[in-house]
């Protein structure tokens, strides 16, 4: 039974993680595509 919550709690934290990652490179492509389109305006 104990091995099962500690499962259910590193399954549910790895996903937390994967999803802020996620949000992460989002945000990074978002800035990328910002400085390429400064760059080309330049």
């Amino acid at each position: 039974a104990e091995v099962q919550q500690w499962r259910s709690r590193y399954e549910s934290e790895g996903l937390a993680r994967s999803e802020e990652l996620e949000e992460a490179k989002r945000k990074l492509a978002a800035k990328l595509t910002e400085a390429e389109e400064q760059v080309e305006a330049a």
